[in-house]
């Protein structure tokens, strides 16, 4: 027989035996309504468009020429291609319980963490003679270059790290729209939430060698950040079920 509403009417197969015992106390009681989960999942999000960011040419030929954007002799060390476009390992779950022993309203947790996913660049003074960080000249309006490092002009080093995040979850009301010994129906509402960040920074130290185009031993430093945040929030409506097949 089909269950409507709030009739509390257990199955006789023993299946969905709700209300047949009662708790011996109030934690068995709270754990008899409890519903839990939690899993290991692997997300596969899609990757970012980088920038040419930090280019290089090997060997040095011409500091003014040398990691150019356009120059076919570039070589891109950071960015100029698709980032963060890996697998990452996350979680997901869920947390519920019901208000009553029937099992005829409740609440519903759900969340998810994607985790973050991350890519950096790190140089030294030895680890790559050349190193550029390329830009756009509004002043001379065409490309150009800060040497980080560069043999017999700068000694420096850099480093460039972009990550991403992404995390959310809803909070839903259930009810108990249908119920026999095959299985139950419920409708859910209720609120539902995501965050995805960005960050990519870059930062680098650079020592003047010689007196062109600053004054030998003069110390740059040049730090670029950026941020961005993207919220989700909405009204999820739906429904959840579970069917059994024989025991």
């Amino acid at each position: 027989a089909m269950v409507f509403g709030s009739t509390c009417q257990p199955c006789m197969t023993g299946i969905e035996s709700v209300g047949m015992c009662q708790p011996p106390n109030i934690v068995g009681n709270l754990l008899r309504r409890l519903q839990f989960r939690i899993e290991a999942a692997t997300f596969w999000p899609d990757g970012q468009n980088l920038p040419q960011l930090v280019t290089t040419r090997r060997p040095a030929n011409d500091p003014a020429t040398d990691g150019l954007i356009g120059q076919t002799d570039t070589t891109n060390l950071f960015g100029g291609r698709e980032v963060l476009g890996e697998s990452t390992q996350g979680i997901r779950g869920e947390l519920g319980t019901y208000f009553d022993d029937c099992k005829t309203y409740g609440i519903l947790l759900r969340f998810f963490d994607v985790g973050s996913n991350t890519l950096s660049y790190n140089s030294t003074p030895t680890s790559e003679p050349v190193v550029m960080r390329p830009f756009f000249s509004t002043a001379n309006n065409a490309q150009s270059t800060i040497a980080v490092n560069y043999p017999n002009s700068t000694s420096g080093s850099l480093n460039a790290n972009i990550s991403s995040d992404m995390y959310g979850g809803d909070i839903l009301f259930r009810k108990l729209i249908l119920r026999d010994c095959a299985g139950r129906l419920e409708f859910l509402a209720g609120y539902q939430t995501a965050r995805l960040a960005d960050s990519l920074t870059i930062n680098s130290t650079t020592t003047a060698l010689t007196n062109t185009p600053a004054p030998a031993g003069t110390i740059s430093q040049l730090s670029d950040n950026f941020k961005t945040t993207n919220r989700f929030n909405g009204m999820p409506l739906g429904l959840i079920g579970i069917m059994r097949e024989r025991c």
